[in-house]
């Protein structure tokens, strides 16, 4: 009697203490996690060089000003770092598709990016720079005009990538060469193609260019032509070496217009492509325009994994139209 007694007792303690036990557990996972309908989802690559870090929006949420706090080695940077081609992120909601970057005056190595919203705050993404590989590929500038020579509206960047489209009025003339004052090489990408009843287009590239100053980039053909419009396009973080990877072209007609398709070659690459039609030529998503000039476009997207790829728009004129794209490898 006397031990049944005693195990009733310590039967009782036990689940007692486990009760305590249970109880604490709860409310340390209470105040150490935010309810997940508070915390958005995020996807993105974070990369950088010696002065510079970049993050992309892969997918996932909008983060809205205020929303999120980027560390860059253990330090809150989030008011250094803007929207490429939009400025400040505390005005503009930060959406898929679109690069944040800051200048470091340190060489970058631990980013963290924080939801701030919630108690002790989440980390979406981070990133040890120490082990990245490559770096996002993203658009730093263009400019475009009925010319055979064009300069940029800011200094080029050393170490950049620069594309030239290329349409003019004749089948019977070809490029010669593309030049710049910098005295940047620049070869053929894709082209030249007859489209339409008598004109032509091409894409050249100058990788790892030597920058410092605003440069003029001047297209030459071998013989007269009835007028030209020139597209120059600046990208960093391309690789140095061999960044070209594929590129093709078609010419139709119709009102749906498609370059062809290409396998890329490596996860992190750019797409660019360009498009010329009789009417308006518009680029479909996902695809971000850089130039609409003279109606006709410009345009890229940053991929991170190697697929088919395909440059499409429309032409609201329905007629005779040109598709080219050409892909770059990121570092």
């Amino acid at each position: 009697m006397k031990l049944s007694g005693v195990s009733e007792v310590v039967g009782t303690l036990i689940l007692i203490g486990l009760v305590m036990v249970g109880v604490v557990l709860v409310g340390i996972l209470l105040r150490s996690s935010s309810p997940a309908s508070m915390v958005p989802a995020f996807d993105g690559i974070i990369s950088n060089n010696s002065t510079a870090v970049y993050i992309y929006h892969k997918g996932g949420d909008d983060l809205q000003p205020g929303q999120y706090q980027i560390l860059v080695n253990g330090g809150d940077q989030t008011a250094n770092f803007t929207i490429l081609g939009v400025g400040s992120p505390f005005m503009y909601p930060w959406v898929v598709g679109e690069t944040l970057k800051a200048t470091s005056p340190v060489m970058p190595t631990l980013v963290v990016l924080v939801f701030n919203q919630s108690p002790g705050g989440q980390i979406l993404l981070s990133a040890d720079l120490t082990q990245v590989a490559r770096r996002l590929p993203t658009f730093y500038q263009a400019n475009a005009l009925n010319a055979a020579a064009v300069a940029f509206p800011a200094a080029s960047v050393a170490g950049d990538l620069i594309v030239v489209s290329s349409y003019w009025s004749s089948q019977a003339v070809t490029i010669t060469s593309v030049t710049d004052s910098q005295g940047n090489t620049y070869k053929p990408a894709v082209g030249p193609t007859n489209w339409g009843t008598g004109s032509s287009g091409a894409t050249y590239y100058a990788s790892n260019i030597l920058g410092g100053a605003t440069l003029t980039i001047t297209v030459t053909f071998s013989g007269a032509q009835g007028g030209t419009v020139t597209y120059i396009t600046e990208y960093q973080g391309v690789a140095a070496s061999r960044p070209l990877d594929q590129a093709t072209a078609t010419a139709g007609n119709g009102s749906v217009m498609n370059s062809g398709s290409v396998f890329t070659g490596q996860g992190t690459e750019l797409i660019y492509g360009s498009g010329m039609a009789n009417g308006t030529a518009t680029v479909s998503s996902p695809y971000t325009a850089r130039s609409t000039y003279a109606t006709n476009f410009t345009a890229d997207q940053t991929v991170t994994s190697t697929n088919y790829y395909a440059v499409t728009g429309t032409n609201s004129g329905g007629g005779a139209w040109l598709c080219q794209i050409a892909t770059f490898r990121g570092w």
